[in-house]
């Protein structure tokens, strides 16, 4: 099936994810788990990358993947078989990434869409972010989750939301827990807020 999207991540598989500090708190407290964008995108080679010990190829993709999206601050790969190279990379000794799709209004206009046709996608739900910040709903929802519990509820299986009817409200109470330091204190952003689309790539 033909499908619109604005580029990929690879990111760990949410079990993977769940073992991490800080997130491997979350298994004992709530019962979904979070599948949005902020799930380490590259966390298995960023290290070889930065010492310069990556093949070639791939400390392109990655240089790529990094310096194209610097005025948003999310890094993403655009082309599906750059994303699979390192997706083999990763997961040549465990299989603990996957890759995930990503589109939104503020990524079209910013860094163009494509027809994507190679691979079905399962669209998880809808992540809310801070360009150059990361997930609000990790952050807050998650994180920060005896001030949220009323908006775990509403979250869908996927940890993110069904649809645009309760992100307005959310960002509005993100925004007043941040001002009273309940959460980090959102960085500036030319951009501000964004609600982007996640999919899994089925491989």
């Amino acid at each position: 099936m033909d499908e619109l999207i604005c580029g990929f991540q690879v990111v760990k598989k949410v079990a993977s994810f769940m073992k991490i500090e800080p997130y491997n708190k979350l298994a004992n407290i709530v019962s979904t788990q979070y599948q949005g964008l902020s799930r380490m995108h590259l966390y298995d080679m960023i290290e070889d990358y930065y010492n310069r010990m990556l093949p070639k190829d791939l400390t392109v993709i990655v240089k790529s993947s990094f310096e194209e999206n610097n005025d948003l601050s999310l890094e993403i790969i655009r082309n599906f078989d750059d994303a699979l190279k390192i997706l083999d990379f990763t997961n040549a000794k465990i299989s603990d990434n996957e890759i995930i799709s990503l589109k939104s209004e503020t990524l079209q206009r910013m860094k163009g869409s494509f027809i994507f046709d190679k691979k079905e996608i399962e669209w998880l739900g809808f992540d809310v972010i801070s360009y150059g910040y990361g997930s609000l709903i990790l952050d807050g929802i998650f994180m920060k989750h005896q001030y949220f519990e009323d908006w775990l509820s509403i979250l869908n299986h996927n940890g993110l939301f069904n649809s645009n009817e309760h992100i307005k409200d959310f960002i509005a109470y993100y925004t007043d827990c941040s001002k009273r330091n309940i959460v980090e204190q959102l960085p500036f952003s030319n951009y501000g807020f964004d609600t982007i689309e996640v999919g899994r790539v089925i491989i």
